[in-house]
């Protein structure tokens, strides 16, 4: 059935994304910088270990739909807060001239 292999499939996806967001997260702990985006570097850490855990919720939709919902919700969430992150990190950058 074609809606099964889509369903399959993006399940498989949003396991993926986890894994890459996790993958992020451990990739950015290791980067130094400067005091001035420490914080902003740990908020961006902390949402993409966060957007991890609610891809992988939503990959095991199928089993608890409650849960993949709210990491949905809780994904959606921190989309925005990331934007907002690397755009105050970008103007940081931007106005030390790098």
């Amino acid at each position: 059935n074609n809606t099964d292999n889509f369903t399959k499939q993006y399940y498989t996806a949003a396991q993926a994304f986890s894994t890459a967001y996790s993958e992020a997260a451990a990739q950015l702990k290791q980067t130094p910088v400067p005091s001035s985006l420490a914080e902003y570097h740990l908020q961006l850490i902390n949402s993409y270990l966060s957007s991890s855990a609610a891809m992988s919720a939503v990959a095991k939709t199928e089993d608890d739909s409650v849960t993949g919902f709210a990491g949905l919700v809780a994904l959606n969430q921190n989309l925005d807060r990331e934007d907002a992150l690397i755009l105050k990190i970008s103007e940081i950058l931007t106005a030390r001239g790098l």
